[in-house]
Parts: C-alpha cells; structure tokens; sequence
C-alpha cells in the first residue's frame, strides 16, 4: 500500500500525457509579455531585482528568466517545467502526510484532489502561475525537510503568498511543542513581510483605504467559502449569490470538521496550518483583488491554494467511511473503484478544457502576433513590440 501515493503523484500527469498536444498550443500571454519586455528592455540582472506588480519575487524571475534561454524560447518547456513542480508538490504532501501516520487511502484521495482537477487548469497551463507553485513547494518542503528555515526565506521570493509560509509553519510547529521553532519561524516571516511590503507597497494596483475594508471581507468571505468546490461544479457566475456561498461553504465547513476529528493526531498540526494557509490567503487576496468583484473569487488561479488547504481533510473523511467496512477484500475493492470514479471525474474535463484554453491562449495569439497590425494591443504591450520579442528571444 505505501507505493499507491506515489503512484498517485505519477497519475496526476495524465492531462498533460493525454493532451500534450493541446499543451504545445499554448503561447506567451498576459503577464509573460510584460515580463519579457521589461527584461529586454532593462537587462536580465535588473529585471530580476525589479517588482512584479505587487510582488518582489527575485527568485521566480531567475528561474523564469533562465528557462527562457535555457530552452530556447519554447512556451511548452515552462508549462512542462510547472507540471514538474506540480508534481514535486504533491510528492511533498504524500511524504508529510505518511510521515504523519495518515492511511494510504487518505494520503491518495488527498493527492488525486490536489493533483488532479481541471480547475487549476490556469495555474498549470500558464508559465507566470509558475511563481505560485514554487512558493507552494517552499510551504511543503518546510514541512519535509530538516533546514526549514531556508524555505521560508525563499517562499516570499517566489510568490507574495509565500509571507504565509511563517505564520502557518510556526503555529503547526508550537502545536508540535516545538517551542523554539516555531517562534523563529514567526520572527522570520515577520521579517520578510516588513521587507516585502516596504519594497512593494507603492507598486501596488490599487491602494486600499479604511472605506474598502467592508469590501475586502466581503471578498474573503466568497473566496473561503466558494472554493474550491465551485469552479468544480461547473456553476456559472451568475449564480453566486450569498446563499449559494453560505451552502458551498457549509458543505466544506462540515468536511474540515469531520476530517479533523478522525484525523490521526501528528497529523493535526499540519492540518491546522494548511487551515491557516487558506485563511490567510483568503485575507491576502481580500486586501489585494476586493476591487476585482465578488465574481472574480472562484477564479481558476486562485483554485491551487484552495485545494490543498481542503484535500487532506476530504481524504480523512473517505478514509474514515472506508475503514467502517468490516471485510477487508470488500474495503480494499471499495476504496479502489471509489478513488478511481473520483480520479476520472476529475480528469476528463480537462479534455474540453485545455482545448478552450489552448485556442484563446495560443492559437489565436499567435494568429494575432504573426497578422495584426503593429500598433494593436496585445495584453500589456503592442503586436509591433510582441514581434520584436518573438525574435530576440526565439519564442516558440
């Protein structure tokens, strides 16, 4: 049984295996043209120390950076680059989970929900997402490796999100009874935070004042409570409504609840963190996006924290349901067709998806850039500058 979760790591590559064709469709867009500019225009060294929007992130540019010349402008190469961390992740979260003495069953269901959902489809299908999911492997590696505090230095570094890291660790660690651990690890993110804010602040998009805090709660509350069983549902925006957020976010309520009761007891504290995690991510996305609406909350990129501050605690309750059957050859045979039915139901929207995506964030880009005229805006610069960029830097 204690091979089934890596298996199950492995098992979340299926969507870019089945439709890698679809995947080498995608091209530079948004945020990935803006970045390339501003690294042509300023030069490698000072682009990499210069903000991102609201974020200081020195070391996702670097590795972003050098990808792009490492692999000779190839789009699909990042995307392939992002599902490797992707998958590192939850190789992460099954070693803790195993660590922590959670059931196989549990630690499956926890990587199949992470890994698995069409709904991250932005965070996995677009290069710039790629500052989260090293920020998220920071978050785990913390919890995995021995020199944690090498982690949470570099978690902000990747992703403005990574500032959580150190509150989140360093509660979990003082529930542990690791005392002196877990103040470093409040000391330092403190610190970092202090550093990132005075950097960034005034790079901020919008700047938020006493008037907006309604707004921003108002922002949080929806994001908490939508995700990340909304954009699973297939629900359209024109649904949200405060009781449909009121009854997602019971649902999920319930299900932390439970998960955390039956859960074995080393594994809580890391729970209660990943708990923190989205909470406080909720507070960030609320200060900083309250201005985009309410329907902007169960938006894909946001979906990847989400789920792996719910998956653990909906692999508890599975495994809890399961062990409450009294044959084994019936219990194993039960948790098998269960994880498989969960696992394709995730998998196969991607099919329709990535095909969508691919099309209005590759295709038709492309068709943009090699036909429009060169004063046309292209998301942040013109199909003129756009071309110029094609060849400096090889992109294909």
């Amino acid at each position: 049984m204690r091979y089934l979760p890596r298996m199950a790591c492995l098992a979340c590559l299926l969507p870019l295996l089945l439709w890698h064709a679809a995947f080498q469709r995608l091209w530079y867009f948004g945020d990935d043209w803006v970045q390339l500019s501003e690294m042509a225009q300023v030069g490698f060294a000072g682009w990499v120390l210069r903000p991102f929007a609201e974020n200081v992130v020195p070391l996702y540019k670097l590795l972003w950076g050098a990808a792009i010349y490492l692999f000779d402008g190839s789009y699909f190469a990042l995307i392939v680059l992002v599902w490797l961390t992707h998958i590192l992740n939850l190789w992460l979260l099954a070693k803790l989970l195993e660590r922590y003495e959670v059931p196989p069953v549990a630690i499956v269901c926890a990587v199949l929900t992470c890994g698995m959902p069409w709904t991250n489809i932005e965070s996995l299908a677009w290069s710039v997402q790629w500052t989260g999911l090293l920020s998220s492997a920071c978050w785990l590696a913390a919890w995995v490796l021995p020199r944690y505090l090498a982690s949470l230095v570099a978690a902000p570094l990747f992703h403005s999100r990574g500032i959580l890291n150190g509150p989140a660790l360093g509660v979990g660690l003082l529930l542990q009874k690791r005392r002196r651990a877990g103040l470093w690890s409040l000391a330092i993110s403190a610190g970092m935070a202090g550093i990132i804010y005075l950097l960034a602040a005034r790079h901020a998009p919008v700047k938020p004042h006493l008037q907006a805090v309604p707004h921003m709660l108002v922002f949080a509350f929806y994001y908490l409570t939508l995700n990340p069983l909304f954009d699973l549902l297939s629900l359209p925006l024109e649904q949200i409504r405060l009781s449909l957020a009121a009854g997602l976010g019971a649902l999920k309520a319930i299900i932390i609840v439970r998960g955390f009761a039956v859960s074995p007891r080393p594994a809580r504290p890391f729970l209660a963190a990943a708990l923190l995690m989205d909470l406080g991510y909720a507070a960030i996305l609320g200060f900083g996006r309250y201005h985009t609406g309410v329907g902007s909350t169960p938006s894909s990129r946001y979906q990847y924290m989400s789920w792996f501050g719910f998956a653990p605690f909906l692999g508890m309750v599975l495994a809890d349901l399961i062990c409450r059957i009294a044959r084994p050859h019936l219990r194993r045979a039960v948790a098998a067709a269960v994880l498989t039915a969960w696992a394709l139901f995730l998998l196969w929207p991607w099919k329709r998806e990535i095909e969508w995506w691919s099309g209005w964030r590759g295709t038709e880009t492309r068709e943009t850039v090699r036909s429009s005229p060169p004063d046309t805006k292209l998301r942040g610069i013109t199909v003129g500058r756009a071309r110029e960029l094609v060849v400096l830097y090889r992109l294909k």
